[in-house]
């Protein structure tokens, strides 16, 4: 890739460790977003509900915030969050509030922080040199119908080795 426009990272499964915090926080297995349920995901809601603040509980995936920031030391301000919060009827109140914290914690000091609903993050698209690094598959669809370049991210190392395919990333 010659240019790069924007750099989004989704955060929850790229940058927080979500599953973790499903399993050691709400004390349920992780669910496969991509084959939820109505049940499951009322399940899963329900717990968040009950732990205060569990966005800002997650604790980084290893390897995630290095990647982030040697992005951020490179194309500054072209590199910030994209994430996706719980539509309202969830009843997760202090989602954005929890996201932009957990920002706060871990990246470097004035990171561009977008939370939205997940159908909205395809509305970033200005051109293809725009880059959306999600771990759902269907944002990844949906910001490539957009006319994006999406990274679907599964692991750190992964990640880093698809940026570094791609010259975004630099081996050091």
């Amino acid at each position: 890739m010659a240019e790069v426009g924007y750099i989004y990272f989704d955060m929850d499964g790229v940058l927080s460790d979500f599953a973790r915090g499903v399993k050691e926080l709400l004390h349920l297995e992780p669910r496969d977003q991509e084959h939820s349920t109505a049940e499951s995901d009322e399940e899963l809601f329900g717990a968040m509900r009950n732990y205060p603040h569990f966005y800002d509980s997650l604790e980084p995936i290893p390897g995630s915030i290095e990647i982030f920031e040697e992005l951020y030391a490179e194309y500054g301000d072209r590199c910030r969050i994209l994430s996706g919060i719980p539509k309202p009827r969830r009843g997760i109140v202090t989602a954005a509030e929890d996201k932009n914290s957990w920002v706060r914690r871990y990246l470097p000091e004035g990171v561009i922080v977008h939370t939205v609903s997940r159908a909205e993050k395809k509305d970033f698209v200005h051109n293809r040199n725009d880059i959306l690094i999600d771990d759902y598959t269907k944002n990844i669809s949906e910001w490539e119908t957009a006319g994006g370049t999406g990274v679907h991210c599964t692991s750190s190392e992964e990640l880093k080795n698809k940026l570094t395919e791609m010259g975004i990333l630099h081996k050091r």
